[in-house]
């Protein structure tokens, strides 16, 4: 990203979150799967933002033992210096009521929100210096298609309204009900199970 090159630093690792952004300001995951598996992507179309959360080192310091509160700080100033059109954006973070927050996002039908400890050290992976919380928003859909690669259950096709077609990813299903799908397809309708989506 060229972006990255107008920091001013000699070497770092930042964390943070790839998003297209639509012109209402949400993000849009279906148009980042597009961005990223189009050969000729639309950059006029598709707003892709790099949303800065974290800084682990810089300049050939070690910040993973340092406070978060402390490392957002020396990552809101190297970020401060950008253009304000640049794809780099720092992600602002919220001193609140954790349950609160949470409530308010949901209300607004965002997907979630991520709550970290103030003082947590950098560690990868999950650990209980922050937690996710996902808002659940639920209804019941007629499945039109299953597509499989390689064996394995890609993803459900659904219809949508306008007679467009949603996608859903099956990266939320566990793999019980993988398994469970492909064997009743496999008995149930066949058909089915050698079909394809592209």
């Amino acid at each position: 990203m060229g972006a990255a090159g107008r920091l001013n630093t000699r070497s770092t690792v930042i964390d943070g979150e790839v998003v297209v952004v639509t012109p209402q300001g949400d993000t849009d995951f279906a148009a980042l799967e597009s961005y990223v598996s189009s050969k000729r992507p639309d950059r006029a179309l598709h707003v892709v933002t790099f949303y800065a959360f974290d800084v682990l080192h810089l300049d050939g310091f070690d910040l993973r033992d340092v406070a978060l509160i402390d490392r957002k700080r020396v990552l809101a100033e190297l970020l401060s210096e950008l253009d304000p059109h640049s794809p780099i954006k720092f992600s602002e973070h919220l001193d609140a009521s954790g349950p609160d927050v949470y409530r308010n996002a949901c209300e607004l039908e965002l997907e979630g929100i991520v709550s970290k400890r103030k003082d947590g050290r950098y560690r990868s992976g999950r650990n209980d210096a922050w937690i996710k919380l996902t808002c659940r928003h639920r209804d019941t859909f007629l499945v039109a298609g299953l597509a499989f690669v390689r064996q394995a259950l890609s993803r459900a096709i659904i219809p949508g309204h306008s007679a467009k077609w949603i996608v859903f990813w099956t990266t939320g299903f566990g793999k019980d009900t993988l398994d469970f799908a492909k064997r009743y397809l496999h008995v149930g309708i066949p058909a089915l199970s050698r079909s394809g989506y592209r």
